[in-house]
C-alpha cells in the first residue's frame, strides 16, 4: 500500500519542475550528512528524530529496515547535529551535550546494514567531549592509527565555561578497545564557527597538516578572523594538535549609503582550504618541510555582524596564503570579497581538475593596443567551492587555488578568474541612452574601462536640471539680499538626500535658480552658493558673481527656486540602487568617471552637440557578475553538502541536506542543474 502510494505521489508531481523520486525515507528536517565512500551509502541525520537514514548511491534508494514497509533506522546520540564519514566508521555528534557516538559501515555476516556501536545494553556508545559542537570533520590519515585503523574525528565547538573554544580528537571502538578523547586543545577567546583541514598529501612524508578555524569573536565580540593551527599524526599513531601561531583579520570594504567607503574586521562563520595544485617540485618541498602550508588559498563565509549600516556589505571572502590577504580579482584588480544571495551556510570543496559546462570567466585581452573585457569559456577548474546560501542555491566559486608551492621555500602566484555563468557576463549596457524628455538623435556615450564595476542599476542624466531632491523650494520672498532661506513649513534641507555644493569660486558652486512655469523663460544663470546655514535650511547666495546673468524678470511672475548643478559641471547623474552620483562637466571631450565609493561603476561623455536646459536621458547598466549558481525555489535550506567519487576520480556527486524540505538532493557540479533538469530529489 505504502509503494502505492508512492507511485501516485510521483504521477501527481511529474509536470512540475522538480523531479521526486519515489522512496521512502521519511526524513525529519536533515540537517547533515556524510558519504560513506567505500560502500557508497549516505548516511542522514535528522534533527527531530534520534537516528539516521542510510541512502544506497548505486540502487537510488533508502535502504529498507527488515520490516521493508519502513525505511532503515540507526539508533544514535540525542539530536545528532553533525556527521561525518571515514574510511570505516561515521561519527555522530550529539547537538544536546556534544556526545559523539558511533556508526561502523562493515557489516557482518547475518547483519542488516551499517549499524550502531551499542553497548551491552543496546545503548549507543558515546565519547563526551566537553564542548558545545559547531564544528567536526573525519581525520583520515595516510598514516593509520593503531591496528590499522585510519579514522578517527576532528570535532570543534565552544568551552563549556564559555571563555573560548575546545577541539578534541576522538578515537572510535576498535579491536576491543574502548573508544576515546586522544588530543584536546582548548583555545580561549576564540568563538570556534567552522573548522577546516587542509588536505592530506599522499607521499612517504610526516602528516602535519594546517587546521584553519573561523572564529566569530571572543565573548566580548572582540577577534573573529581565521586562525592557522596543526595537527600531527605520528608513525606510531598518535595524534598531537598544535595550537595556531596565526591569526588572519579578514578585513573588508563596505559601502555607505551615501556612496563612502569603511574597511571593517569581519568575524568568519566557516572557512575551507583550496585545493592543493600538484607541482613538480612538491614532493621534495613537502618532505623538506612536512609542515609546511600546501594549500593557497581559503574561502571564507563572514558574518554579517560587520554590516551594520552598510549599503554593499560582502558575505563571502577568498584568501590567499600565506600571506593572509584578500586575493585579488583579476578582472578588475580589486578584492575577492563578494555578496552572495541569501545568507552562505556551508562550504565544500572538490579537488579539481573539473570541467563546468556552460561556465565562463571575464578575461582582459589586448586589442589593437587597447585592452577591452570579454567573457571566455572557463575550461578547468582546479580549485572549486561549493557554496550553500539560506534561499536554497548552491554556488559555484573557482578562483584558482592561491600561490602554488614549487619547491623548498619557492611558490608561485596565482592568476584568478572567478567563475560566472553566461557568456555575455562582460559589464555594459542592458539599454543604451535614450532621451526621454523629448525626441533627439544627440546622445551620451556611456564606456566601461576593464576595471570598471557597474551595478545591475537604471541611470538618469539631466543637462541644468534640478539636483535630485531639490526643485520646488519657494519663491522671490524667501530671498532676501544675498540670503535664501527654505519656508517654515518644507520639509526638504540641503543637507539630505545630498550636500549642496558650496565654494567661492561661482563657476564650481551649485546654483540657486529661479525657474518659471510658462513656456518661454528667460535665460537665468542663478546665484552661486558661497555658504550652507543653520544646519541645511538657508542657503548665503552670491547675486552680483562676473558673468552670471539674471535680468529683473528671472524674479518676476510665478517663479519657483531649484538647485542646479555648477555651470563647471552641468550634468547631474543619478543611479536608481547608488542614489545620487554627481556632476560632470559639458566637455564631450571629457569622459567623466562616475564612482560609488571607490568602485569604478563606468565613464560618461557628454554629446558632441549641444543640449538645452532640462534635457534628460536614461540607460541601464549590468554588472556582468553573476556566479554560476544551482537554485530551486522549492527546496529550502540547504544545511549539509557531501561529495561522492565514482569510479573516475573526476566523476563525481554532490549530494545535499535540505532540512526546510525534509529532502535530499543530488547532482554533477560538471553539469550544472538546469530549473527543470539535473537535479534528483529524494525525501
Amino acid at each position: 500500500m505504502r509503494r502505492r502510494i508512492w507511485f501516485l505521489l510521483a504521477l501527481a508531481t511529474a509536470a512540475c519542475a522538480e523531479e521526486v523520486i519515489p522512496s521512502f525515507g521519511d526524513l525529519q528536517t536533515p540537517v547533515a550528512l556524510a558519504v560513506h565512500q567505500p560502500s557508497g551509502r549516505v548516511l542522514v541525520a535528522s534533527q527531530d528524530a534520534d537516528e539516521l537514514r542510510v541512502f544506497d548511491l548505486e540502487s537510488r534508494e533508502y535502504l529498507a529496515a527488515p520490516a521493508v514497509s519502513f525505511p532503515l533506522s540507526i539508533p544514535t546520540v540525542p539530536s545528532p547535529r553533525l556527521l561525518v564519514a571515514g574510511e570505516r566508521f561515521a561519527f555522530v555528534v550529539s547537538g544536546a551535550d556534544g556526545a559523539v557516538g558511533f556508526v561502523d559501515a562493515v557489516v557482518p555476516p547475518g547483519a542488516f546494514g551499517p549499524r550502531s556501536v551499542d553497548d551491552d545494553e543496546g545503548r549507543p556508545v558515546a565519547v563526551f567531549g566537553g564542548l558545545l559542537p559547531t564544528a567536526a570533520l573525519p581525520l583520515v590519515s595516510p598514516h593509520h592509527y593503531a591496528e590499522g585503523l585510519g579514522d578517527h574525528a576532528l570535532v570543534g565547538g565552544l568551552s563549556l565555561d564559555g571563555t573560548g573554544s575546545r577541539i578534541v580528537v576522538v578515537r572510535p571502538p576498535f579491536e576491543g578497545v574502548e573508544p576515546e578523547v586522544v588530543a584536546e586543545l582548548d583555545l580561549p577567546g576564540i568563538g570556534l564557527a567552522g573548522l577546516a583541514l587542509e588536505p592530506a598529501f599522499e607521499g612517504d612524508v610526516p602528516d602535519c597538516r594546517a587546521v584553519a578555524i573561523a572564529d566569530l569573536g571572543g565573548p566580548g565580540g572582540e577577534g573573529g578572523g581565521i586562525h592557522l593551527g596543526r595537527v600531527r599524526v605520528e608513525a606510531d599513531g598518535s595524534v598531537a594538535l598544535e595550537a595556531p601561531a596565526e591569526r588572519i583579520e579578514v578585513r573588508v570594504e563596505v559601502v555607505l549609503p551615501d556612496g563612502s567607503v569603511e574597511e571593517r574586521a569581519a568575524a568568519v562563520r566557516a572557512v575551507e582550504f583550496a585545493p592543493v595544485r600538484p607541482a613538480p617540485d612538491l614532493a621534495r618541498a613537502v618532505a623538506a618541510d612536512p609542515c609546511v602550508l600546501r594549500s593557497g588559498r581559503l574561502y571564507a563565509i563572514l558574518d554579517r555582524a560587520h554590516c551594520g549600516g552598510a549599503a554593499v556589505c560582502p558575505n563571502f571572502a577568498v584568501i590567499d596564503l600565506p600571506s593572509g590577504a584578500l586575493a585579488t580579482d583579476r578582472r578588475d584588480g580589486g578584492a575577492a570579497a563578494y555578496e552572495l544571495p541569501g545568507a552562505p551556510l556551508s562550504l565544500l570543496r572538490i579537488d579539481g581538475p573539473i570541467q563546468v559546462e556552460g561556465a565562463f570567466v571575464d578575461a582582459v585581452v589586448e586589442e589593437d593596443g587597447r585592452p577591452e573585457l570579454r567573457s571566455e569559456p572557463a575550461g578547468r577548474i582546479f580549485g572549486l567551492v561549493l557554496v550553500a546560501g539560506s534561499d536554497g542555491s548552491v554556488t559555484f566559486v573557482a578562483g584558482g587555488i592561491g600561490t602554488t608551492l614549487t619547491g623548498p621555500g619557492g611558490r608561485r602566484p596565482s592568476d584568478p578568474a572567478f567563475l560566472l555563468d553566461a557568456e555575455n557576463a562582460v559589464p555594459g549596457i542592458t539599454s543604451g541612452p535614450v532621451r526621454i524628455d523629448r525626441r533627439a538623435t544627440v546622445l551620451p556615450r556611456i564606456s566601461f574601462p576593464p576595471e570598471a564595476r557597474p551595478r545591475d542599476e537604471e541611470w538618469t542624466a539631466a543637462f541644468e536640471g534640478p539636483l535630485p531632491g531639490l526643485a520646488n523650494l519657494g519663491g522671490p520672498a524667501n530671498l532676501v539680499g544675498d540670503r535664501f532661506e527654505l519656508p517654515a513649513s518644507s520639509a526638504q534641507d540641503f543637507v539630505m538626500p545630498l550636500p549642496v555644493l558650496a565654494s567661492e569660486d561661482p563657476e564650481e558652486a551649485d546654483r540657486l535658480v529661479p525657474l518659471q512655469s510658462t513656456a518661454v523663460e528667460p535665460s537665468c544663470d542663478g546665484f552661486p552658493v558661497v555658504g550652507v546655514e543653520e544646519g541645511g535650511r538657508a542657503l548665503r547666495v552670491r547675486r552680483d558673481a562676473p558673468g552670471f546673468s539674471n535680468p529683473p524678470e528671472c524674479l518676476e511672475g510665478n517663479v519657483s527656486f531649484a538647485i542646479l548643478p555648477p555651470r563647471a559641471r552641468p550634468w547631474t547623474l543619478t543611479g536608481s540602487r547608488t542614489g545620487f552620483a554627481g556632476r560632470a562637466p559639458a566637455d564631450p571631450g571629457l569622459r567623466q568617471q562616475v564612482r560609488f565609493g571607490r568602485r569604478l561603476l563606468f565613464e560618461f561623455q557628454p554629446p558632441e552637440e549641444a543640449v538645452e536646459r532640462g534635457a534628460t536621458f536614461r540607460w541601464t547598466t549590468s554588472s556582468g557578475f553573476t556566479f554560476l549558481q544551482v537554485s530551486r525555489s522549492s527546496l529550502l535550506l540547504p544545511a549539509s553538502l557531501a561529495l561522492y567519487r565514482l569510479g573516475d576520480a573526476q566523476d563525481v556527486r554532490v549530494i545535499v541536506a535540505f532540512s526546510g524540505s525534509d529532502a535530499i538532493a543530488i547532482f554533477d557540479p560538471a553539469v550544472p542543474p538546469t530549473p527543470r533538469s539535473g537535479l534528483d530529489v529524494y525525501r
